[in-house]
């Protein structure tokens, strides 16, 4: 589930951002989110 696109329109996510945001944007602060987490 964490290897998804940010771009990716369905569920689930491993992520608190709803699936219109992944799939209509914005993607900034998901790819963030995601570089915060890799670095955990």
């Amino acid at each position: 589930i964490s290897k998804k696109p940010v771009d990716h329109p369905f569920g689930p996510f491993s992520d608190r951002f709803t699936e219109i945001q992944h799939k209509f944007g914005p993607f900034k602060p998901i790819k963030e989110a995601k570089k915060k987490n890799e670095k955990k």
